[in-house]
């Protein structure tokens, strides 16, 4: 096993410096540079769930504070919070494949 340098001593980089470049293979079509957005959309989907899951639970856990039921409102606003937020983030995505379906048959009909 090599001895390890002393701090503030010049490392070899030999073994990086002959690595495999993957550059070609990373590199994006043309085609493919617009839809790297649709994965912001995802991510958004992703924080819209997530947020009405945390605000309906902050607001059973101040219920809960408020009324001395400790654990039920928490879990009634979470489970609330959680079903509203998936509605909502499915009815976004069946948007959104409504709209394709209709870009897909404009471009099929022209």
């Amino acid at each position: 096993m090599p001895a390890r340098p002393a701090f503030g001593q010049p490392v070899c980089l030999r073994n990086f410096s002959q690595a495999v470049d993957f550059r070609p293979l990373m590199e994006y079509k043309r085609s493919q540079r617009g839809r790297i957005g649709e994965g912001y959309k995802l991510v958004g989907l992703g924080g819209t769930l997530a947020a009405a899951i945390i605000v309906f639970m902050l607001g059973g856990f101040a219920l809960d504070g408020w009324l001395g039921l400790t654990p039920l409102f928490t879990l009634v606003g979470t489970a609330v919070g959680a079903t509203l937020g998936f509605v909502n983030v499915y009815w976004k995505v069946q948007a959104e494949i409504d709209r394709e379906k209709k870009s897909a048959e404009k471009k099929s009909s022209n």
